[in-house]
Formats: C-alpha cells, structure tokens, sequence
C-alpha cells in the first residue's frame, strides 16, 4: 500500500503563493483605469518624446507581469520544475518597471508622493525577493512537492543552491 506525504499535495504557503499569482490577473483590470495603459494611449500627444515611451514601457511591463504570475501559478499546479525561473523573471520585470518609473522621475521631476512611493516600491521588491528566495530553497514541502530540486538548478538566482531534503514518507 502506497501512501503519500501530506507535503505532496498543495498546501501550506506554497498553496498561499500559488493563489497570490492567480489574484495578479485581477491587476490587468487596474491596467485599464484612470493612469492606466488606455489614458497613456489616450493622452499621447501629450507628451514629449521620451516621457510617453517611458510611461509605456512601464503599462507594457506591467501587463507583462501578469501573464508572468499566471504562468508561475500554472506551471506551480502542474509541478513544472521551470516554476522558480518564472517566478525570478517576475522580479527582473518588476525591477524594470521601478526603474522606469525612476527615470520618468529623474527626467521630468516626482509629484510629491511619487518619490517615496517608488523607494517604497524598490524596498519591498528587494525584501520580497529575499524572502520568496529563501522559501524555495529551504522549504521542504516545495522540495517534496515538486519531487526534486531541479527548480532550483533551472533558477536564473539558484543555480548553485543545494536543496533542502524532502519528506520522508511516515
């Protein structure tokens, strides 16, 4: 008789961030509202040359981050071991869009919440990286669950990382 560990199903915080990237879709909604992509298109003779570019790339980017998060989710459900790398694609996106936001403010000056909004914004980044990072690489029920640590060679940041040892069946 086979029995299986409780950490081969989904659960646990890998459960919560699975749900986190399917609630990411909600976002693409937000992407259309006011300061979204549409009144970017909208207002684009609005702006000079490089400003417009700017706060496009940034619409696009976080459009991008959408279907990123719902891949992550998927490929997560299906025990993908490319879930990790997925994932890590999300922060370099995320950190372009940050950047982007940074230079439209450089170059054509902050409003008065802007700036600490976009120091927040890179602050949480950095310490959501740190903290998702550390999850996959010591959490055993991500190792179980997956049934190796493949995701963790697959990473563009874990390449390197010995993975923690999976549950033993009981």
């Amino acid at each position: 008789m086979t029995t299986t560990h409780k950490y081969q199903k989904l659960g646990g915080w890998l459960l919560v961030f699975t749900i986190f990237y399917f609630l990411q879709l909600g976002g693409v909604f937000l992407q259309f509202g006011e300061g979204g992509l549409m009144d970017v298109l909208r207002g684009w003779s609005m702006y000079d040359g490089a400003r417009g570019w700017l706060l496009l790339a940034g619409q696009v980017a976080s459009l991008l981050l959408i279907f990123i998060y719902f891949f992550a989710g998927i490929e997560i459900l299906r025990r993908n071991p490319y879930f990790l790398r997925t994932r890590q694609l999300a922060f370099a996106v995320t950190a372009l869009d940050i950047a982007l936001k940074l230079a439209d403010g450089l170059l054509y000056g902050f409003a008065a919440y802007e700036q600490a909004s976009v120091v927040i914004q890179a602050a949480f980044l950095a310490c959501s990286l740190v903290f998702a990072m550390l999850y996959y690489t010591r959490s055993v029920r991500v190792r179980t669950y997956m049934g190796s640590d493949e995701y963790l060679r697959l990473g563009f940041f874990t390449k390197g990382v010995k993975g923690p040892e999976a549950a033993a069946d009981e």
